[in-house]
């Protein structure tokens, strides 16, 4: 599905009405037209929608505003058991990442929903809350990342200025991008969009991006830029050419290689000795490199040749860092009288070592 079809920015329109209708000041749909980076034409469809689908609107004519008659009809909803267990469940696994934008929102929006829960459903989420743990996903802290600008530059498809660091050369460039999309991969938040000094689409990690400004001008999407098929193949954030891969997991690691949710599209060959091939096609070699160095001497790249010869020059690597470790000296011994035996001679590495 294309990025930002017709339904998500409507979503997205609807999502700021309300909020607009909920601070309990008339707004004009001028207004609404600015906040929503949109036509009063746009505007006057979005709240038909709504007076048709239940929302109480007041049009004050002399004015030209709109003001809410009754709450929203979602301020009622009556929750069921397991609908409290449910959202028990979601704030947890989202509020037990540490490091998440809009942290605080979230809290205050799960906090709005079990304060109208009555006290014995309350209980029940409490008691879900306690029953379920899931660990911190994110592997970087996002509370300090630029997320909400750049969310709102990305809706209305206006170009920023933003300072970006380069880890592998340690420098701060300044930036213009067309963003995207904010894109959640393998725990790392990234921003996707047009680079105008690389002149093309790239991925900026998102806690790497400091002091993001829209520049007035706006953007369009590419003809046909479908998300999805951008990342399609990327193991973790890194891409590149598109890769087929073959890889052989051992029998003990053959069910846990057919559960893992592999990002890229695969299927699974089961040999006669248990085994199991995995054949796919991947965004770059990189990425799926150091995953599967983290299932260990199970598996065995088969293609591409390339990817097998950086898997062995790795592993012979990690084998000679593990060689090299400096032999534990023991305790000198005593003889019976007390006395200490003669010192035995020092192994080469240290006469190497003293010589140095």
């Amino acid at each position: 599905m294309p990025l930002q079809d017709d339904h998500k920015r409507r979503l997205t329109r609807l999502f700021i009405i309300a909020n607009r209708l909920e601070q309990d000041e008339p707004v004009t749909r001028d207004a609404l037209a600015v906040a929503c980076g949109c036509s009063r034409r746009t505007i006057a469809r979005d709240l038909d929608f709504l007076k048709e689908a239940g929302v109480e609107l007041a049009y004050d004519a002399r004015r030209h505003t709109y003001a809410l008659e009754a709450p929203l009809p979602f301020q009622s909803v009556q929750f069921s058991l397991a609908e409290v267990m449910a959202l028990a469940v979601a704030q947890e696994a989202l509020l037990s990442q540490k490091g998440l934008p809009f942290e605080a929102s979230l809290r205050a929006a799960f906090g709005r929903v079990t304060a109208r829960v009555p006290p014995r459903l309350r209980e029940a989420l409490t008691e879900t809350q306690n029953i379920f743990s899931f660990g911190a996903r994110l592997r970087r802290d996002y509370t300090g990342s630029p997320s909400e600008p750049l969310t709102q530059a990305t809706r209305r498809c206006e170009t920023v200025e933003m300072h970006y660091h380069t880890l592998s050369r340690d420098e701060w460039t300044l930036r213009r991008v067309d963003p995207y999309a904010l894109v959640e991969r393998n725990g790392y938040l990234n921003l996707v969009g047009y680079c105008h000094r690389r002149h093309e689409v790239r991925e900026f990690a998102l806690d790497r991006i400091r002091a993001p400004r829209t520049t007035g001008e706006t953007f369009a999407l590419p003809a046909g830029f479908c998300l999805e098929e951008y990342m399609s193949g990327s193991v973790a954030t890194l891409r590149g050419a598109m890769t087929s891969i073959i890889v052989r997991f051992e029998s003990a690691l053959a069910p846990y290689a057919r559960r893992r949710q592999w990002e890229f599209r695969h299927d699974f060959e089961e040999l006669n000795d248990g085994s199991v091939l995995l054949r796919g096609v991947v965004s770059g070699t990189e990425g799926i490199r150091a995953e599967l160095l983290s299932w260990g001497a199970g598996i065995e790249v088969l293609e591409p040749q390339s990817l097998r010869e950086t898997m062995r020059l790795t592993g012979a690597a990690i084998a000679a860092n593990h060689e090299s470790s400096t032999e534990k000296t023991a305790p000198p011994r005593k003889t019976r009288s007390g006395s200490h035996p003669t010192p035995r001679s020092k192994p080469e590495s240290a006469k190497t070592l003293k010589n140095a």
